[in-house]
């Protein structure tokens, strides 16, 4: 099942659409205003929301990473629907 198939099923559709989320994902002051709201929700003491100012002062290094990354992710993922899903 797909990420966004789980949230159909589960219910939570209305706030993902309503809210955007994989659309205010897109810029960085969407993805900083997911990281403060995950930080005011957790119950243990994190500097989640002073993530989105690193991610703004490093983008450069973390989109080098993001670029090595996501075609090992892209083969990864081709070859485990082609493999019909995870092996025990």
């Amino acid at each position: 099942m797909n990420f966004l198939a789980h949230f159909y099923l589960a219910g939570d559709s209305r706030s993902l659409q309503a809210d955007n989320w994989l659309v205010n994902y897109r810029r960085l002051d969407g993805v900083d205003r997911a990281l403060q709201g995950l930080a005011r929700r957790s119950s243990f003491r994190s500097q989640m929301a002073a993530a989105g100012e690193d991610l703004r002062l490093e983008y450069s290094r973390y989109e080098q990473d993001f670029r090595e990354f996501f075609p090992l992710l892209r083969e990864y993922s081709r070859e485990l629907v082609e493999g019909g899903g995870p092996q025990p």
